[in-house]
């Protein structure tokens, strides 16, 4: 769509219903605005980490993701833009998003500050919405780079050489400020670990015949109002710079620490890497110490291991259940369900526990098929002596529908939310 310069370029597929040019149709105009302004700002969102998702879900789930971002991005621009600004897509050279706006050359304040601080305030946001923006597709927020520079008007060269001279000098500025940014979320990262800022909330797991607690789940929160609040983020943001073992360390000894009012007969869930076989703090005489010193034995500690982790690598998994069941611990298989081979899974690994997730479990009251995946499930499960516990449970006629199925333990906000300590025994929310 041909445009003059005395118009808005504003095209961005799902933000604001239209479709992003490639840079390539609209190199002829930018050249004009340029030759005529001066000078541009040029703003660039590499989307390269999203590609994944397209291979995973396909084009439909890219698409919607890639509307997210464009949302996110005219929202932050709307205010600053002006006749002749545009939005155009590199693809299919490279996946990025390029905002042109265009200033006269004297206009300082805008090149020295308002560019600079609308680069910050997107980073920002694709930064606190990022897990917003990629849900359900990834667990957490992806990496996304952005950048900005100037460029002035220069006779001697083409259009597309001053572009793309602005292009690369955005794309070096993008990876230096995400450099910057990763440094300074390994500094805070590092600090929580090290100071140990994280607290312990304890879920309680019930038996759904006579809802009588059996146990506890230990789940770890960041300080409030950070970025590592939510255990899902923490986690990610660790393995992004290779602290998960170390956080991984930290969330088991704190629970234990903070389980000295367990109750009587309450079995205590902890979430662990199958790499914690491999920690000396977590092994042989040394475990031992630490459950005695809270109070506890072995028999009474759930090790609850991911199916993503244990199908990664199924002989590590046994190794860690035969260790650790050598010790006298019980051994949960987790997340059973989400995505992966669930049914090898359970067959391969004879788990004691099997937490079905939570996927399985909203509202299975209105799913057949659901209902009969599970039901499988839990056919096979007995066959291995190994019990169910369905994660996420929220509703009476969830509750309902598992208890009809057979499946004896669950877990979720209607039978109890996770807080501070331990309550008295009784899940709340149900009658």
């Amino acid at each position: 769509m041909a445009q003059g310069p005395g118009t808005t370029e504003t095209t961005s597929k799902g933000g604001n219903g239209s479709e992003l040019c490639p840079l390539s149709d609209r190199l002829p105009f930018i050249g004009e605005r340029l030759a005529a302004t001066g000078a541009m700002g040029v703003m660039v969102i590499d989307l390269a980490s999203l590609e994944g998702i397209e291979w995973d879900y396909g084009p439909a789930a890219y698409e919607r993701v890639l509307s997210h971002v464009q949302a996110l991005l005219h929202d932050i621009l709307s205010a600053h833009l002006r006749p002749g600004d545009t939005q155009v897509t590199t693809q299919p050279e490279s996946n990025e998003i390029v905002s042109f706006l265009f200033r006269h050359r004297g206009d300082v304040a805008f090149y020295q500050r308002e560019l600079p601080g609308l680069q910050a305030a997107l980073a920002r946001r694709l930064h606190t919405r990022g897990a917003k923006i990629v849900h359900p597709y990834r667990p957490a927020a992806m990496p996304l780079a952005t950048g900005q520079s100037i460029a002035l008007h220069d006779a001697t060269v083409s259009d597309a050489v001053q572009v793309r001279r602005a292009l690369d000098r955005a794309r070096v500025d993008g990876d230096l400020y995400a450099r910057v940014a990763q440094q300074q979320r390994w500094r805070e990262l590092m600090n929580l670990v090290f100071t140990e800022q994280v607290t312990m909330h304890y879920q309680p797991i019930a038996e759904l015949a006579t809802l009588e607690v059996i146990g506890y789940e230990a789940l770890v929160r960041g300080p409030d109002g950070s970025e590592f609040h939510s255990p899902t983020d923490l986690f990610y943001a660790a393995a992004q710079i290779d602290l998960q073992s170390e956080l991984d360390s930290l969330c088991r000894r704190k629970a234990l620490l903070e389980s000295k009012s367990l109750p009587a007969d309450a079995k205590l869930f902890l979430n662990c890497l199958p790499t914690a076989m491999r920690d000396p703090s977590f092994g042989g005489d040394a475990v031992r110490r630490t459950l005695e010193d809270c109070g506890l034995t072995p028999s009474d500690i759930v090790l609850e291991i991911s199916e993503r982790h244990a199908i990664e690598n199924f002989s590590i998994f046994r190794e860690a259940r035969d260790y650790y069941g050598g010790l006298g611990f019980k051994i949960a298989l987790d997340d059973t369900g989400a995505g992966y081979a669930s049914l090898r899974a359970v067959m391969e690994l004879a788990p004691d526990f099997i937490k079905l997730d939570s996927a399985f479990v909203a509202s299975i009251d209105a799913d057949q098929p659901r209902q009969a995946l599970v039901q499988s499930l839990a056919v096979a499960s007995r066959k291995l002596g190994a019990r169910i516990i369905a994660e996420g449970i929220e509703t009476q006629e969830e509750l309902g529908t598992l208890r009809s199925l057979g499946i004896p333990l669950g877990q979720g906000f209607l039978l109890g939310r996770p807080k501070l300590g331990f309550g008295d025994g009784d899940p709340s929310g149900t009658t």
